[in-house]
């Protein structure tokens, strides 16, 4: 294929078969394709950025895409954080494996949102694919010098992490909650996160859920047919998507 194309793309003019003209052409235009992809930073969501300027200059510094599939280790407890991530499609998710094959989830990133910015100079915990994952890597040093010559990247980077300690601060009172609350906050939170669409799809598992929110995935799935029974949510057709019905209700219960 490198041939035709490196044929193809020579000053002189060459005799090629109708097939290699046909093949040359694809190649080109599948290069083409990908690279208008990689370098339009319009097409690229920071979710809690407003400033298309500041998008654009943090999307700038993007390297990828890379992709993973679901349950894939993307980085290792004590991997160094050189780099970040910015995710475009799919979800991860920060845990912790203990001896006793016990796994307990700290926290899942949706597209759009960048992760590995809180951490110190190594990964607490392992981050992996909750889903097929799509995602460009952004360079840590990159981003702090952007931080250092435009304030407003400064204050996006200051808004994402506070976020973020909210969000870790909410799921350290999980245990003191009940079940029915719990899941009502994971609801709430994954609907305002995801673009506040009464058909809100959960793209992790629902046994990551369960870990997340402490339970077992039996527990879940009663919790779920019970809350549909009750009519504040609803099964969706569509596969892991629930319909939000009573959102008045979710958000009495997840305050």
């Amino acid at each position: 294929m490198d041939n035709v194309v490196a044929r193809a793309s020579r000053s002189r003019p060459l005799l090629l078969t109708a097939k290699e003209r046909q093949l040359a052409s694809a190649v080109r235009n599948a290069a083409n394709e990908r690279r208008a992809y990689l370098h339009d930073n319009s097409q690229i969501a920071v979710n809690g950025c407003e400033s298309q300027s500041v998008k654009a200059s943090i999307a700038a510094l993007r390297q990828g895409p890379v992709r993973y599939e679901r349950d894939k280790t993307v980085f290792c407890e004590n991997d160094p954080t050189d780099y970040l991530m910015l995710i475009v499609d799919g979800a991860v998710r920060s845990c912790r494996l203990y001896h006793n094959g016990d796994r307990g989830i700290a926290a899942f990133y949706l597209p759009g949102e960048i992760f590995g910015w809180n951490e110190g100079a190594k990964y607490s915990m392992y981050v992996e694919a909750a889903a097929d994952l799509t995602a460009f890597y952004l360079k840590r040093s990159a981003l702090d010098s952007l931080a250092v010559r435009d304030p407003r990247v400064a204050e996006f980077i200051l808004t994402t992490t506070k976020n973020e300690l909210r969000r870790a601060y909410d799921h350290s009172l999980f245990l003191v909650r009940d079940c029915k609350q719990r899941f009502a906050s994971f609801l709430l939170d994954l609907w305002k996160r995801s673009g506040k669409n009464d058909a809100l799809v959960i793209p992790m598992s629902y046994l990551d859920v369960a870990d997340y929110l402490g339970m077992q995935i039996e527990t879940l799935s009663r919790l779920i047919t019970a809350m549909e029974r009750e009519g504040t949510i609803e099964r969706s057709s569509t596969p892991k998507t629930l319909i939000l019905r009573n959102r008045e209700l979710i958000s009495l219960l997840a305050s």
